[in-house]
């Protein structure tokens, strides 16, 4: 299939997509999730832009430059994907040569009405009339980005992977998920089983202690610092505690 406007090349395939994302998710205190996953191609326009502002003898007193891309579907701008234009070795291509099956978003502005809403919207950034503002190089391409839609906590949520880059555009969609009572108990009970990690625990415990001035520090303060046979004891104690909180009260 052929596209209207030329495409950057896909460089991430599904699998690594998924990978990326299901990590996230992993990171973010949830379990591994599936997905249902489609390819996108999505119009944008790229261009660079000059502002001037004159006084009043007509002679530039400023001058902006910038650069950026106008989604021409979802009519935003995108500073991040705008950046493609200039990496290097991006290829584009008409004619996708993935195997993998696609859906093109066609675009919502004409070349001449891009023009007019760039122009209005970077005026209005900058707060200067839009005669001030030269719009250059405008180009649409096409950029191939991953639709990946899973559930957390009985929600579909949809999260984007940009097919160029490899990057999610948008994992604020993912919340952190709060560990419940049982989790972090568990978590306590291995510990306190494991005494490798209790002179771990307690010395970091007390490590965090060392902006405490030595003048105010207690003897027996002193004393838990350099004794690891006395840490242990007092793990000992908070982990029987802890056995009799929960057969006796939870």
């Amino acid at each position: 299939m052929f596209l209207s406007k030329p495409a950057f090349k896909v460089s991430v395939d599904q699998g690594v997509a998924e990978e990326k994302a299901g990590s996230l998710i992993k990171k973010r205190g949830w379990k591994g999730n599936s997905f249902s996953s489609s390819l996108l191609y999505i119009p944008f326009w790229f261009f660079s832009f000059d502002v001037f502002e004159e006084t009043d003898s007509k002679k530039v007193s400023s001058h902006k430059k910038g650069s950026n891309a106008l989604n021409a579907f979802f009519n935003n701008f995108d500073e991040h994907t705008a950046e493609l234009v200039f990496r290097e070795k991006q290829e584009k291509e008409k004619s996708p040569s993935h195997s993998f099956t696609f859906e093109i978003l066609e675009p919502k502005f004409s070349f001449d009405d891009a023009l007019k809403v760039i122009t209005g919207r970077i005026a209005s950034e900058q707060k200067v009339v839009k005669d001030s503002v030269v719009i250059s190089g405008l180009e649409m391409v096409f950029v191939p980005v991953w639709v990946l839609v899973t559930e957390l906590n009985g929600k579909s949520i949809e999260l984007r992977v940009n097919a160029v880059t490899g990057e999610m555009t948008n994992t604020a969609a993912i919340p952190i998920r709060e560990k419940d009572f049982s989790e972090l108990f568990s978590e306590a009970v291995v510990d306190l089983t494991n005494p490798a990690s209790w002179t771990e625990n307690l010395a970091g415990l007390f490590s965090a202690n060392v902006s405490l001035p030595s003048s105010n520090e207690t003897p027996v303060l002193k004393q838990l610092k350099s004794d690891s046979d006395l840490q242990l004891i007092i793990l000992g104690i908070i982990a029987i505690i802890v056995i009799l909180i929960v057969v006796y009260v939870i």
